[in-house]
C-alpha cells in the first residue's frame, strides 16, 4: 500500500518537473525570436533609411542640381490676342530654374484660370524646354447688361460654351448677334450661362453659320423675352419665332421658305407650330400706284408659289397697306 502510494507521488513530481521544464524552454525560445526579431527590423529600418538617403542625393545630383536640367526655353504656342508676358505670368515658371521642380497639372490649371483660355497642354521637352499649347474661347455673340453705377449698358462677349468673357480693355466691341432677355443677376465675367433659353439661343448661332441661311442673311439680335420660345431678328428686317427645341429642323423649314419666296420679303416666320408655318410678307407698292396693296397666297415650303389669283394688283377704292399671313405646311 505504501508502496503503491509513494510510486504514484514520484510520478506526479515528475509530471510537475516536466511541465516546467517545458515551459520555461518556449518561454526562452519565445524571448530568444522576439530579440532576434528586433534586431532585424532595427537593421532593415537603418539600411532603408540609408538607401533612401542615398536614392534621394543621387537624385539631387544627377537631376535636380544638375545645369542641364535649367529651362532655357519657354514655347508658347497660341494664336489668339495673348503676350508671351502674360502666359509666362500666369504660368509662374521662371528661366534657370529646374524643370522637373514644376507640376504640368499646376501649371495647365494656372493657364487655365486667365478668361480668354478654354484649355491649355503643357509639355515637358528634356532637358530644358517647356512647351504651352492654348486653345483660346472664340466668343460668337454679345450679351448687354445694364451698369446700376452708371446707367449705361454694358456688353460682354459670350462663347460657343456660354461662358461670359469681359472685353479687353480699349477694345471696339466686334460685330456679333446680340443676345438679350438674360436675367441681369446671371451676367458676370467668368460666369457660365446654362439657361435652356440661352443653350438654344447658341445652338441657333452655332448652326445658322454652318447652314446655307449664313450667306443669305444675318442674325442681328435674338430676344429671350417671352416663354418657351426665342425670337430672331435678322439684318433685313426679317423676324423669326423659334421654340426652344429642334432647332435643325426649324432651319430647314426656314430655308425652305426663305428659298421658294425669294420674289418677295418676308416679314415674320413662325416656326413654333409643328405642321403649318404662319409666314407674313412686308408690302411693296407699284411705283407708279403707291396705293396698290399686294395679298401673298398661301406658302408651302418645298412646292411651286401658286400663281396670283386674277384680279389682285388693282387699285382698292380706298387705299390702304395690310399683309396677310400665308401659312406654309
Amino acid at each position: 500500500m505504501n508502496r503503491r502510494l509513494a510510486s504514484r507521488q514520484r510520478d506526479q513530481q515528475v509530471k510537475i518537473l516536466e511541465t516546467s521544464t517545458r515551459k520555461e524552454y518556449y518561454r526562452k525560445k519565445m524571448l530568444k525570436t522576439i530579440f532576434w526579431t528586433g534586431i532585424f527590423a532595427v537593421v532593415l529600418g537603418c539600411f532603408t533609411i540609408v538607401f533612401h538617403a542615398s536614392i534621394q542625393s543621387f537624385i539631387r545630383w544627377t537631376m535636380m542640381e544638375n545645369p542641364a536640367f535649367a529651362i532655357s526655353e519657354i514655347r508658347i504656342e497660341s494664336r489668339g490676342n495673348f503676350t508671351q508676358a502674360q502666359i509666362r505670368q500666369a504660368t509662374g515658371l521662371a528661366l534657370g530654374a529646374n524643370i522637373l521642380n514644376y507640376s504640368l497639372a499646376a501649371v495647365e490649371r494656372d493657364v487655365e484660370r486667365l478668361p480668354y483660355v478654354a484649355e491649355a497642354q503643357v509639355e515637358r521637352r528634356l532637358p530644358s524646354t517647356i512647351i504651352i499649347r492654348i486653345i483660346e474661347r472664340q466668343p460668337i455673340a454679345r450679351v448687354p447688361v445694364a451698369d446700376s453705377a452708371t446707367t449705361v449698358a454694358r456688353e460682354f462677349y459670350v462663347d460657343r460654351n456660354g461662358m461670359l468673357l469681359e472685353p479687353r480693355e480699349g477694345e471696339v466691341m466686334q460685330p456679333m448677334p446680340l443676345i438679350v432677355g438674360i436675367n441681369a443677376s446671371e451676367i458676370r465675367a467668368g460666369h457660365k450661362l446654362e439657361s435652356q433659353e440661352v443653350g438654344a439661343a447658341l445652338e441657333l448661332i452655332n448652326r445658322f453659320e454652318l447652314s446655307e441661311l449664313h450667306g443669305l442673311m444675318d442674325i442681328r439680335k435674338i430676344d429671350l423675352d417671352q416663354p418657351l420660345c426665342m425670337k430672331a431678328h435678322m439684318a433685313d428686317g426679317m423676324e423669326v419665332t423659334l421654340r426652344l427645341d429642334c432647332i435643325p429642323e426649324q432651319l430647314e423649314r426656314l430655308q425652305k421658305v426663305v428659298r421658294q419666296e425669294s420674289t418677295r420679303t418676308v416679314a415674320t416666320i413662325d416656326l413654333t407650330p409643328t405642321t403649318m408655318v404662319p409666314v407674313t410678307f412686308k408690302q411693296e407698292p407699284r411705283p407708279e400706284d403707291p396705293g396698290n396693296t399686294v395679298t401673298p397666297a398661301p406658302v408651302t415650303p418645298g412646292a411651286d408659289r401658286p400663281a396670283t389669283p386674277a384680279g389682285e394688283g388693282t387699285t382698292p377704292s380706298t387705299p390702304s397697306r395690310t399683309t396677310r399671313r400665308g401659312r406654309a405646311t
